[in-house]
């Protein structure tokens, strides 16, 4: 086993502008929740792993309605509530 240098966002008030630091740097990770950032982290973080495909995501749920998770990775499809 390897050891990984990864971000992580918990409590960071600036995410996208962290990650695209780490990732910048290097880092192959990122630890972020749907409820991080006042629950906008996910949306937060797109751009910047849009523009670092490569790098991976660790994050986990917990309770978030489905409009919000369809909200974080881009679209409604139509989904409400």
């Amino acid at each position: 086993m390897t050891a990984e240098a990864a971000l992580g966002t918990h409590r960071v008030r600036a995410a996208a502008e962290a990650a695209r630091t780490a990732c910048e740097g290097g880092t192959g990770w990122i630890h972020t929740a749907p409820n991080y950032g006042a629950c906008a982290a996910h949306a937060e973080l797109r751009p910047v792993l849009d523009a670092f495909p490569a790098v991976r995501v660790a994050t986990k749920t917990g309770f978030y309605t489905r409009a919000q998770g369809q909200a974080a990775v881009g679209g409604t499809g139509g989904v409400s509530g």
